[in-house]
């Protein structure tokens, strides 16, 4: 079993809460005093002004996302697990799609492996340490492609009576008619 753990600070989080709220309340203030009449200016500052209010306002709604707290992945020879906050997820590996391994031009500095699962992307960023990111990948690489390989060669499963296959109709005989 594999794991590992990305961290997030506590710091960025209430640091980009306090800076969505003032966005928020300054530009929504400067909003509402629009539409009271109290500010007479042009049309084009009454849109900047809800921009950087809803600006503020997704600021602090991107806080409270998966991706903004730690996250754990284990990663086991059948399936893989992801831990964060809101609870733990388990797929198997032929759910994994799209398994990418980006390497940049100086590659002692960092490294990336990303990947989806369903709707939602996932990055596991290695800084300074590209031996564990190359390990990483080779492991999960091998289990995906062996995940997939045997989910194309299983033989497919016998109809049930009246399933639609391929657009036609299948009925299974019946033990009467057979007699």
């Amino acid at each position: 079993m594999v794991r590992y753990t990305v961290k997030k600070r506590k710091k960025t989080r209430l640091t980009l809460r306090i800076l969505g709220l003032f966005l928020a309340t300054f530009f929504g203030g400067m909003t509402s005093l629009f539409f009271m009449g109290k500010y007479h200016g042009h049309y084009i500052a009454l849109v900047f002004f809800m921009m950087f209010a809803l600006y503020g306002i997704m600021l602090i709604l991107h806080t409270f996302s998966k991706t903004a707290y730690d996250v754990t992945y284990e990663f086991d020879v059948d399936d893989f697990s992801i831990k964060s906050w809101r609870g733990t997820k388990t797929y198997p590996y032929n759910a994994m799609r799209d398994l990418n391994h980006v390497i940049p031009d100086n590659e002692n500095i960092y490294s990336i492996i990303h990947f989806y699962v369903g709707r939602e992307n996932y990055l596991l960023p290695f800084s300074y340490r590209k031996e564990l990111a190359d390990k990483l990948y080779i492991f999960l690489n091998e289990r995906v492609t062996s995940a997939i390989i045997g989910e194309d060669l299983r033989p497919p499963k016998a109809p049930e009576a009246d399933e639609i296959v391929d657009g036609e109709a299948v009925v299974k005989n019946s033990k009467s008619e057979k007699s």
